[in-house]
């Protein structure tokens, strides 16, 4: 029997190092569930896993972890037991939702006053906020599975903080100030709704990002009547919301991606202001949307790929173009875009065409893209096939 015991608590001697290297090699090192499973085993486990720091720097949230007003006393205690035991910080909250409100106290108690690195919100159906981000936070990122639109004070609350990267998912973003000239501090912001959706709040709310660098943003139609100027941003990505454009003041932006679908009422016509004096790149996927823009932008173009029903734009573009240098294209007359790239002396060095898998080819375009062959120094023909 003594025999026994001893080879029973032979793992207890095992150094702390190489019981982390086990419990990683049994489970992911960011699977929460299974590291607070496996501190329930007994008290030594608990102590043990405790005393690794590196594991607790990751907290998931469940509803059954929460009360009216904030957490349930033993999970609480549990939280506390973690912080005592390590003196790395926490460095990430995640809550996984149903149907409970955002617990805005229970995280501010959870983090104190230190800064989080990351908090996510994940909801299985709507978000139900709203939800004020704790000014301590780095990187905040909410999902839902779908957006609510009948009550909108059920909303990511922005304030002026520390954050520096918010992704949204079905979430709305507002701010509680009205000041124009206020700034919250956000540098990158990715807002995506599965609809389309109206909302003046978020389009305020997206102004006051002053400090922003990238903005994408999907399915968003603004409705201000004031500026959006954004001195800092460099790259843009609008899917199915265009008009955000009519207001847009942006010097420093680079690089523009716009993409519009023909299910969405957009407007006839998407206008790119002239204060745009840095764009460079560009990337179209539109539908039968008009693109306007002075001669200067188009001078100042160095990359284009462009996919749309006619072929206004690109025609302006390369008539116009003069320091296009990357061209990508579904164009449906290849005769008439040699003619223009010869006619307006563009030294493109790399040209892809992208061919239709309905289109027939005519004698001219074989023509041509034996001259693109021989021409432009590095070139693509791309025939799509039907799978």
């Amino acid at each position: 029997m003594a025999v026994a015991d001893s080879n029973s608590n032979t793992w207890r001697k095992l150094p702390l190092e190489l019981w982390e290297s086990v419990l990683e090699a049994c489970f992911d090192r960011d699977d929460w569930g299974a590291t607070r499973r496996a501190s329930q085993v007994c008290s030594y486990w608990r102590a043990m896993i405790l005393s690794i720091p590196r594991l607790w720097q990751r907290v998931e949230i469940y509803e059954r972890d929460l009360s009216e007003g904030g957490m349930r006393s033993e999970f609480a205690e549990f939280i506390k037991l973690i912080r005592s035991r390590n003196k790395k910080k926490i460095k990430e909250v995640k809550l996984l939702l149903g149907a409970t409100q955002v617990p805005g106290v229970a995280i501010r108690t959870l983090i104190g006053a230190q800064k989080l690195d990351k908090l996510v919100v994940h909801y299985t159906e709507t978000f139900n906020g709203p939800f004020f981000v704790p000014p301590e936070c780095t990187v905040v990122e909410a999902w839902a599975a779908t957006l609510n639109t009948h009550n909108k004070p059920h909303a990511l609350i922005i304030q002026k903080n520390q954050l520096d990267v918010v992704r949204l998912h079905n979430v709305l973003p507002w701010s509680t100030h009205f000041d124009q000239d206020l700034s919250n501090g956000v540098r990158h912001l990715h807002l995506h709704l599965n609809t389309q959706c109206r909302d003046t709040m978020a389009g305020y709310t997206i102004s006051q990002c002053k400090d922003l660098e990238t903005l994408y943003v999907g399915n968003l139609a603004f409705t201000l009547n004031i500026p959006i100027s954004l001195a800092q941003l460099k790259i843009l990505t609008l899917v199915n919301s265009s008009s955000a454009l009519r207001f847009l003041r942006a010097p420093a932006l680079e690089e523009m991606e716009i993409y519009t679908d023909d299910s969405v009422d957009m407007e006839e016509s998407i206008t790119i202001h002239h204060s745009l004096t840095s764009l460079r790149r560009i990337k179209l996927r539109i539908g039968r949307e008009e693109v306007r823009m002075n001669r200067e932008m188009f001078n100042r173009l160095e990359v284009a790929d462009v996919v749309a029903e006619g072929d206004g734009f690109l025609d302006a573009l390369v008539s116009n173009g003069r320091g296009l240098r990357v061209l990508r294209t579904r164009h449906a007359d290849y005769s008439k875009l040699r003619n223009l790239i010869e006619r307006s002396g563009l030294n493109i060095e790399e040209l892809t065409l992208e061919e239709t898998p309905a289109r027939e080819k005519r004698e001219d375009d074989k023509k041509a893209i034996d001259w693109f062959r021989g021409s432009v120094r590095s070139f693509e023909y791309i025939q799509r096939t039907i799978s």
